[in-house]
């Protein structure tokens, strides 16, 4: 999963660059060390590895989140086969809410989520929103869930709010676009769509439509800075670029 750690890594530390967070990687951790990780005040914790039916895989051994004195991890995404149990723990000696798998998951293909989870999370989409979304790049998506509240939100988004966009072909040469305000907190107030030519209000909570051409299209992602669905794959605004450039 070597993958997934220097990617996520480099997502995280390319958005504490702009934000007021600091980041810190741990590599080969025993069963004191990761207790002592799981029990200092942390707003989140991405756990990259594998989990036993006794717990969390360490270099010394397996660490069980049950036997630890308590959780000051806010939230956290245990990236590691049938991890439910450990998060539910989690939750129970104190976090407010974390992603985890229910069954045994490929490594590639929980590098996939991992990755986008990452994206998502740190760009102001909630736990719920960001496991839903990223769980779209695999077959296996449904293995994922939320435990906790996974209401939840870690940071702000470069936008106003979380944006969703949804791109679909039209057939003549043209592109439809969803456009989503993701944020539940604020339904029931106003947004307006980042374009030179579409100046209304749209109720929060409600999807635009907007019918761009290819440059267009391509214009409008290079401000996005948002995830998008395209042929049922989702992609970060800038792989979206190069999706259309094929």
């Amino acid at each position: 999963m070597a993958d997934e750690h220097k990617s996520v890594a480099e997502i995280y530390e390319e958005r504490a660059e702009q934000l007021p967070i600091d980041v810190t990687v741990h590599e080969q951790l025993r069963t004191d060390e990761l207790a002592g990780v799981l029990e200092s005040p942390h707003d989140f914790i991405h756990y990259i590895g594998h989990c036993e039916t006794d717990g969390l895989r360490c270099t010394n051994g397996n660490l069980a989140v049950s036997d630890i004195e308590e959780s000051n991890v806010q939230t956290f995404f245990l990236n590691a086969c049938g991890s439910y149990y450990e998060g539910r723990d989690l939750v129970e000696k104190g976090s407010v809410a974390g992603a985890v798998t229910f069954t045994k998951v490929l490594n590639k293909q929980a590098a996939k989520v991992g990755v986008a989870f990452a994206r998502l999370l740190i760009n102001g989409f909630n736990i719920d929103l960001a496991l839903r979304f990223a769980r779209r790049r695999i077959m296996m998506g449904k293995d994922y869930s939320v435990v906790g509240d996974g209401t939840h939100t870690l940071t702000q988004t470069d936008n106003r709010f979380p944006v969703l966009l949804t791109v679909e072909e039209t057939g003549d040469g043209m592109y439809e676009m969803i456009h989503r305000q993701m944020s539940i907190d604020t339904n029931g107030s106003v947004y307006q769509i980042y374009h030179d030519d579409y100046d209304e209000y749209h109720l929060q909570g409600t999807e635009s439509r907007l019918r761009l051409d290819r440059e267009e299209l391509r214009s409008f992602l290079n401000r996005a800075k948002a995830p998008v669905i395209f042929d049922g794959e989702l992609y970060w605004s800038e792989e979206m670029k190069t999706v259309l450039g094929r």
